[in-house]
């Protein structure tokens, strides 16, 4: 039995701004309190490329979505902004290390957040330290110069076809009970067309999330487009578990 899509929905994301600059005492307590707003128990700062400073760059930023599995370890880093890949490489060398506090017991495939990171990198005396503000947004109310801007599937040049698109197993415990419900799971889809950073964001059982969840890690696109160009788009599908039936 396979769970019915019903309908697609918008993504609340968590955001942080966090802008290396030149080692100050100051700067050690924003970036503690940062880390405190992003539940990291564990952090690193990324160093800034020793390439970009013999080139005479002496800024950059990077904007990233972080996946967090349930012990809050780094599953997957996704690159959503960079004005070089130096900055990207170093930014995500840093977040593989950071540790999250553990998402509570029995809601490990509900989490409803993804913490989106912005890195500023600047020079100043061969080093950089995190000086960051936090705020929550939706990508889509209107954006400060600060925010990150997200593209939805809706701004896309047209949707990606689905490539590989198997849908949920209905549980059979569940199935078997009569329970019913849904399940909504929020994602990117990079500019290869793989999905990542997927989470559900509200779902009337574990199972029914487990189910989703599943499903969606399998699924591939086209590359996303905006303009003629690839990027990194995201969408949310809610699955309907009401309707059971048999697989064909």
């Amino acid at each position: 039995m396979k769970a019915i899509v019903t309908s697609r929905t918008g993504l609340l994301l968590c955001a942080a701004l966090l802008a290396p600059v030149t080692h100050v005492l100051a700067s050690d307590v924003f970036n503690q309190k940062a880390a405190d707003q992003l539940s990291l128990i564990k952090f690193a700062l990324p160093e800034y490329p020793s390439y970009l400073q013999q080139l005479g760059i002496t800024e950059g930023t990077v904007a990233m979505a972080i996946e967090r599995n349930a012990a809050g370890e780094v599953a997957d880093v996704l690159v959503l902004e960079s004005t070089h890949y130096r900055f990207s490489d170093a930014a995500t060398e840093a977040a593989k290390v950071w540790r999250f506090a553990p998402l509570a017991e029995g809601v490990s495939a509900i989490a409803t957040q993804i913490p989106i990171v912005r890195i500023q990198f600047r020079m100043g005396d061969m080093s950089s330290v995190l000086m960051p503000t936090i705020y929550v947004g939706r990508p889509e109310m209107p954006v400060r110069p600060d925010q990150i801007k997200v593209i939805s599937f809706a701004e896309l040049d047209r949707t990606p076809a689905a490539k590989t698109q198997p849908m949920p197993a209905f549980p059979a415990e569940l199935a078997r009970r009569g329970v019913r419900g849904t399940a909504s799971v929020s994602f990117f889809v990079d500019d290869s067309g793989r999905v990542r950073v997927p989470i559900v964001t509200a779902a009337d059982a574990p199972e029914f999330a487990q189910a989703a969840l599943a499903a969606v890690r399998q699924w591939r696109f086209d590359a996303p487009r905006k303009g003629g160009k690839k990027v990194s788009a995201f969408e949310t599908w809610t699955f309907d578990f009401g309707t059971a039936r048999r697989d064909s």
